[in-house]
């Protein structure tokens, strides 16, 4: 651990998870004869590119921080991680909504209704 530190952690937990995903999907395999992944294909795609453009953008804002506001005090820290964080997650939903990922879509839709229903 000491050699990867943080992102040993890290890439360890998306390679068990990527492997328990890989068991659930032989499984499921080998109980149905035919699975239709075609719309299923599209949209994981369509979120891996999202994804690729929010942590870009992440990373992009993370190095603006850096340079122009720094780390100085703590609320300077906490603007270095969510700052960044928030903009990219707002970035990666809008993205979806744009590749009209039909979760995304399900999600604005339960969150118009909420919206709606409090007024």
């Amino acid at each position: 651990m000491q050699r990867y530190r943080e992102a040993g952690l890290g890439v360890a937990n998306t390679l068990s998870a990527a492997f328990n995903v890989w068991l659930l999907f032989y499984a499921l395999r080998r109980k149905l004869s035919r699975l239709e992944l075609s719309g299923l294909k599209q949209m994981i795609l369509a979120a891996l590119a999202a994804a690729a453009l929010a942590g870009q953008a992440a990373w992009l804002l993370s190095l603006f921080w850096e340079q122009k506001i720094g780390r100085a005090a703590l609320p300077q820290k906490l603007g270095a991680v969510f700052v960044p964080m928030a903009l990219a997650g707002l970035l990666y939903w809008t993205l979806t909504l744009w590749f009209k990922v039909p979760p995304a879509q399900e999600i604005l839709g339960l969150l118009v209704k909420r919206l709606g229903r409090s007024r």
